[in-house]
């Protein structure tokens, strides 16, 4: 019997819960400011992708303060 021939999965092993976060992380307003640009530059890339295209240029951030200072600014 392969994984194939099991039952499917759940639904909520299959989708992704988008909440508010309940407590936004902090950033300063340069980090924001380059978040924000990204974001506009990039519209279609998801928080873990922008998180990690800002990485790459050397800005620290993460998925949860990506997606904390664009919940913020909508």
């Amino acid at each position: 019997m392969t994984y194939m021939d099991g039952p499917p999965l759940p639904r909520w092993r299959t989708r992704i819960e988008r909440r508010p976060l309940d407590n936004p992380p902090t950033v300063d307003d340069a980090t924001r400011v380059r978040i924000l640009d990204e974001a506009e530059r990039y519209p279609n890339f998801t928080a873990a992708e922008l998180a990690a295209a800002l990485s790459h240029d050397g800005v620290a951030v993460d998925t949860l303060t990506v997606r904390g200072v664009l919940e913020a600014s909508s």
